[in-house]
C-alpha cells in the first residue's frame, strides 16, 4: 500500500501501527485490518468529487463516492471468484475424461460471459451505512486534516443577517428550490447564485435570514423561472406541486416550474446506490404518479449521488434551456413529434386547456446519463458505472 505523502509502497508487515516506514507518516486506513478503502483510494474520492480542488462539496458527495468505489471492488473480488470456481470445474472434468484441448475452447466464452453478467450485478442499497462513512470521514480528518473544499454546513446560519442588507439591490430573474439547506449550501459555495442572477432558497425558509424578503421579491416577478431540485423522496417529488400550490409561494399565480429531479425514472440509472425508504403519509397524484409511489415505497435516493461538477453544469444548461424555451407548446412543435416531451401536470382550475392554468414540467434529460473516460473505467459525468 503506497503511503499519499511520500509515494513508498510497503507490504503489510512493514506498517506496523499503521506507519510508513519511510516518512514516519500515519495511515488513516487499513484494508488489511477489514477498513473498506486505503488512504490513496479515499484522496482519489476527495479529488474525484472536487474536480481537483476546484469545486466546493458536500460530505453526502464523498459518502455516494467512497461507496461506488467500495462497490466496484467487492464485485471485482465475486467476480473472480466464481471465474476462478468455473475454471476448476472445467480442468477437472476435461482431464477426467482426458480431452485436456476442452479447457482452452470451453473456459475462454465461459469467462467473457462471466465477467459480462457479474459486471451489471450490482445490489441496489448502499455499501456503507452513513454511520460508518462518518467515522470514515473523521479518522482521515484527524490523520489528514479536513479537505480544503469540504463545506461546512449550514453554511449560510452566520451571514445570514449581512445577506439580508445587502440582497435588497438586486432582482432576480430565475430561482432554484431545494428540499434541503445542503442544496443551497452546495449552490451557494460554488457561485452558482451569483453566475446565474439566480435566487437559491430551500422551501422551507433557508437561509433564514434574508428568506422572507427573497421570496417576497420573487413574487413580484412576473417574469421569474422557477427550478425545483430535490432527493428522490416523497417530500422532494412532490416539492414542485407544494410550491406551485401553496399561497405562501406561488399558489394562484400563472407559472411555469421546471422540476429538474431526482425523481424515480431517473433514479433507475443509479441502482447500488439506494438508500431505505422514507416514510410519507401519502403519495398521490398529481404530485406523484402511481408508479413514483411504489418505487418510493420501496427506495429513497440522494441529489448528492450525482457528482458537483457534473450537477453544477447540468442545472446551469436546464435554466439556461428553460429561458430559450419558454413556451411548452412551442418547444414540442420545434422539436417534431420524435422528441422527448416533458411530463405536464396542469394546476389552475380552468383544466388543462386554460390559459390562467399554472404548469409544473418535469425535465427528464437533464441529470440523467452522461458518459466520459474516467481512468480505466467508462464512468458516467453523474457518477453512474456504465454497464454496456
Amino acid at each position: 500500500m503506497k503511503c499519499i505523502r511520500c509515494g513508498h509502497d510497503s507490504n503489510y508487515p512493514q506498517r506496523s501501527n499503521r506507519t510508513c516506514p519511510k516518512c514516519q507518516g500515519k495511515f488513516a486506513f487499513e484494508p488489511r485490518e477489514g477498513d473498506p478503502i486505503s488512504d490513496a483510494g479515499f484522496e482519489q474520492a476527495i479529488r474525484t468529487v472536487s474536480s481537483d480542488g476546484s469545486i466546493a462539496f458536500l460530505e453526502d458527495h464523498l459518502y455516494y463516492d467512497v461507496c461506488r468505489r467500495k462497490a466496484r471492488k467487492a464485485t471485482s473480488i465475486v467476480v473472480l471468484i466464481i471465474l476462478g470456481a468455473i475454471i476448476a470445474g472445467i480442468t477437472a472434468f476435461a482431464t477426467a475424461k482426458g480431452h485436456p484441448h476442452l479447457i482452452v475452447i470451453a473456459v475462454i466464452p465461459l469467462a467473457i460471459l462471466a465477467i459480462g453478467l457479474l459486471s451489471r450485478v450490482r445490489a441496489r442499497y448502499l455499501s456503507l451505512t452513513p454511520t460508518a462513512f462518518e467515522l470514515l470521514l473523521q479518522r482521515w480528518c484527524d490523520t489528514h486534516g479536513r479537505p480544503e473544499r469540504l463545506i461546512r454546513s449550514p453554511m449560510l446560519a452566520e451571514t445570514a443577517p449581512q445577506l439580508e442588507t445587502d440582497i435588497a439591490d438586486y432582482s432576480f430573474d430565475r430561482a432554484v428550490i431545494c428540499d434541503r439547506p445542503d442544496t443551497v449550501d452546495f449552490l451557494i459555495a460554488n457561485q452558482f447564485h451569483f453566475e446565474n442572477n439566480c435566487a437559491v432558497l430551500t422551501v422551507d425558509g433557508y437561509p433564514s435570514g434574508p428568506f422572507k424578503l427573497i421570496r417576497g421579491m420573487l413574487q413580484q416577478n412576473p417574469e421569474l423561472q422557477v427550478v425545483t431540485l430535490h432527493d428522490c423522496t416523497p417530500e422532494g417529488c412532490a416539492l414542485a406541486h407544494r410550491i406551485a400550490t401553496d399561497p405562501e409561494w406561488f399558489g394562484g399565480r400563472k407559472l411555469r416550474i421546471l422540476d429538474l429531479g431526482l425523481r424515480p425514472d431517473q433514479a433507475m440509472a443509479f441502482s447500488g446506490s439506494f438508500s431505505a425508504a422514507i416514510p410519507a403519509e401519502e403519495m398521490q397524484p398529481p404530485a406523484i404518479r402511481p408508479h413514483e409511489a411504489k418505487w418510493l415505497n420501496d427506495f429513497s435516493l440522494g441529489l448528492a449521488v450525482i457528482r458537483p461538477e457534473a450537477m453544477l453544469k447540468r442545472v446551469f444548461q436546464a435554466i439556461n434551456r428553460n429561458a430559450a424555451q419558454p413556451s411548452t407548446e412551442a418547444t414540442a412543435e420545434a422539436a417534431g413529434a420524435s422528441a422527448p416531451m416533458p411530463w405536464i401536470i396542469p394546476l389552475g382550475g380552468g383544466g388543462s386547456g386554460s390559459g390562467n392554468d399554472s404548469v409544473v414540467e418535469f425535465d427528464q434529460q437533464s441529470l440523467m446519463q452522461d458518459k466520459v473516460r474516467d481512468g480505466d473505467d467508462l464512468i458516467d459525468g453523474l457518477g453512474v458505472d456504465s454497464f454496456g
